[in-house]
């Protein structure tokens, strides 16, 4: 439970208020019976909203807790029950009256749950923590090519050399120079839309070791003018590494969020499967030939179907961009079955096999999403610089994956399982018949041959990826 979860209650709400619009207020006790299921269970999400900021996000938590008091308080709930029992004894004035009360304090309770600062998603973000990130090197940087040159110059010829002289001089006031910019960025570190104060601090304990350093040079101290520029340079790349502990945390954020929205992307997918297999199971049990009803069923189960696999391809999009082959590969795999799946409705083939397939669509649907919302629930990555435990490195190297190999790995492994779990179940069937009847049927024989060629998927990927 994270930000992911906010977003889905806000969105959710997002949802709720068009029901409530000008062209739905002559909406009837169904349309709001639903409505008032919606935001209970919307409600019920906030309590655990609240209790996993506290630990993620402290100071934001409380914005939500407030959050969730104000639409306690707002009665919204009972306000649509209000409006359900005039509707149901045709007051139909007062449902008015009511709706439009439910509409502000549904707005009211979106704008809060919108805020930026729950969001996660404040523009640009990412990008002003890169640039400090690469202010404070380049600083780091600059007292480097001091330090470097100062060790250069002799004690012996401190006094004696005018060249050397001079060029002390100069380092002197490079060092100046530097000390003024250092400070200079530690006034924008505390002054960004979300200031680190340790970055800040460092940054402007790193300024004042450069002025102890000036100081040195100008009484011709190289030692401690060095010791003083080493503890200058250490400061900075503190700093450096509390605002990669950021950006660290920002790219964590921004991966949970976007797997978040994936596996919701995939569980109205999931949904409608199942929809198409509920009648895909009613016109089997059906009498045949079919009548004008069922026909009309069966159009619109193979045009949802076909909608449904076209749908996926924006989904396989993203995985691909992500370089998550694995779960690409598996959605892909899904498309194609949900292809075959329409391509048998054209053929009113409606029977246990079709129903097969479109429960194999139906629980890789399930483990993609499951994979997905557990991985998106993993706690924040370590301090820059920690070991990581996870000692599966593949994919494009310095970049976070949204789907790290292990948890593609362990998917594939979960499908492996799936496929052994049905051959034995297959072969047990067989093997429970009578004697002489032990033979493969029709039936069995299209079970195998499906098994088959999900097997040789999974052998076809785990050899790409054992190649790699």
């Amino acid at each position: 439970m994270n930000k992911g979860t906010l977003i889905l209650v806000s969105t959710g709400l997002c949802l709720m208020l068009p029901v409530l619009g000008d062209e739905t207020r002559r909406c009837g006790v169904p349309e709001t019976q639903d409505l008032a299921k919606d935001y209970s269970e919307l409600l019920r999400f906030m309590p655990q909203v609240v209790e996993a900021l506290k630990v993620s996000d402290p100071q934001n938590s409380d914005l939500v807790l407030k959050t969730y008091k104000a639409a306690l308080e707002a009665r919204t709930e009972a306000e649509i029950d209000s409006v359900l029992q005039a509707l149901m004894t045709s007051r139909i004035f007062e449902a008015k009256e009511r709706q439009d009360k439910v509409t502000a304090n549904l707005q009211a309770l979106l704008a809060l749950l919108t805020r930026p600062e729950l969001s996660g998603d404040q523009p640009g973000r990412l990008q002003d923590l890169e640039r400090q990130k690469q202010a404070l090197e380049a600083l780091k940087r600059r007292e480097q090519d001091i330090q470097q040159r100062s060790r250069r110059l002799r004690p012996d010829e401190q006094l004696t050399k005018g060249d050397t002289r001079q060029e002390r001089k100069e380092l002197q006031e490079e060092q100046d120079s530097l000390q003024s910019d250092t400070e200079k960025t530690a006034e924008n570190l505390e002054k960004g839309d979300k200031p680190s104060s340790k970055a800040s601090e460092k940054t402007t304990s790193a300024a004042k070791s450069m002025g102890k350093a000036s100081s040195s040079m100008s009484k011709g101290d190289s030692a401690q003018a060095e010791k003083e520029e080493q503890e200058a340079i250490d400061e900075l790349q503190v700093a450096i590494d509390d605002i990669q502990k950021q950006l660290d945390q920002a790219n964590q954020e921004k991966k949970q969020q976007a797997l978040f929205q994936l596996a919701e992307e995939l569980k109205k997918a999931l949904d409608g499967q199942r929809q198409v297999h509920a009648v895909t199971a009613e016109l089997d049990r059906a009498v045949k030939p079919y009548g004008r009803p069922e026909q009309l069923k069966l159009a619109k189960a193979r045009t949802d179907e076909r909608s449904l696999a076209a749908g996926l391809g924006s989904v396989i999009q993203k995985l691909d961009q992500e370089d998550a082959d694995i779960f690409s590969w598996a959605l892909k795999q899904c498309q194609q079955d949900m292809g075959r799946i329409a391509a048998r409705l054209d053929q009113s083939k409606t029977d246990a096999f079709t129903q097969q397939i479109e429960s194999d669509v139906e629980n890789s649907l399930t483990q993609l999403i499951e994979a997905m919302r557990e991985e998106a629930q993993k706690p924040r990555p370590q301090p820059h610089g920690a070991q990581q435990p996870d000692l599966i490195t593949l994919g494009p190297p310095g970049r976070s994956p949204l789907v790290p190999p292990a948890a593609q790995l362990r998917f594939l492994r979960t499908l492996q399982a799936r496929v052994y779990e049905r051959t034995r179940d297959t072969d047990a069937v067989r093997l429970a018949r009578p004697e002489g009847y032990e033979t493969l049927t029709p039936e069995d024989r299209e079970r195998v041959d499906r098994l088959a060629l999900e097997q040789g998927r999974i052998a076809e990927i785990t050899l790409e990826w054992a190649n790699r």
